[in-house]
């Protein structure tokens, strides 16, 4: 048998590892300032740590709108809300209580 394709060695097209995405002005100065105060006021090490967070969150809330579209009573709804729900409480943005 022939060995397998590059395509088919890659599971999913999301699972390519990024961790943050680069701004797409990456010199708008409101922008730069407004890092620079997060970065301070965290305690960052840089830039790229800020982008890291801002990029997971967007991540959480694109998936949370794509829910939102789907049906209430809809199982991939359900089953991943709670995930979303789980791992936001794991990030330490939300609250549980049991």
């Amino acid at each position: 048998t022939a060995p397998p394709t590059h395509s088919q060695t890659i599971p999913h097209a999301s699972a390519d590892g990024k961790t943050f995405k680069r701004p797409r002005r990456p010199f708008e100065k409101e922008r730069l300032d407004s890092e620079l105060k997060l970065v301070g006021e965290y305690g960052l090490r840089n830039k790229r740590e800020l982008l890291r967070v801002q990029y997971a969150l967007s991540k959480i809330r694109k998936a949370a709108r794509v829910l939102l579209t789907l049906d209430e009573k809809s199982t991939k709804r359900l089953f991943e809300g709670e995930s979303l729900l789980r791992r936001m409480t794991r990030y330490g943005l939300l609250v549980r209580y049991f």
